[in-house]
């Protein structure tokens, strides 16, 4: 019985390959309104809530803006009100499987992405951008079912 070759492709990658570089930042004491606004503007999932200046204090998610529309919140209520603090941060050359497994630890969907310790945030990562950069991959692969039947090459490797 021969052993299984693990053919994951995180290892390899870090968190710079699959990461968003838009971030959605503002300040705390804009109004949820604003924070609505700007994530339908922008098509995301969660806001960077900073303090006066541009340090991190927490993070507004889609649903806890649901969550305040349906507890019945005033919409000209501070960000700051309802976000959830500390945000998570990694390093853009960290591991996309180190990373992945800390969300999953900490039972988050999103962490933020610095360039260096304390630098300013260069991105954001959360799970959707592990499933397109797993797409990226997979379509591309020799393994792939569009690949079958046809005259293919044998090759362990997947990417």
């Amino acid at each position: 019985m021969t052993a299984a070759k693990d053919k994951s492709i995180l290892p390899k990658l870090e968190v710079g390959h699959a990461m968003r570089r838009h971030v959605g930042m503002l300040a705390g004491g804009r109004t949820i309104s604003e924070g609505i606004s700007h994530l339908i503007k922008y098509k995301a999932n969660a806001l960077l809530i900073t303090d006066d200046g541009t340090n991190a204090a927490g993070v507004v998610t889609k649903t806890d803006l649901m969550f305040a529309y349906y507890a019945g919140l005033p919409i000209d209520m501070p960000l700051w009100e309802i976000m959830v603090a500390p945000p998570e941060f990694c390093l853009k050359s960290d591991g996309l499987d180190a990373v992945l497994e800390r969300m999953q630890e900490k039972g988050i969907h999103q962490v933020f992405v610095r360039q260096e310790s304390n630098g300013p945030v260069a991105g954001m990562l959360s799970f959707s951008d592990f499933v397109g950069i797993l797409y990226r991959f997979c379509s591309n692969c020799k393994s792939n079912y569009r690949f079958r039947g046809s005259a293919k090459e044998k090759d362990d490797d997947p990417v």
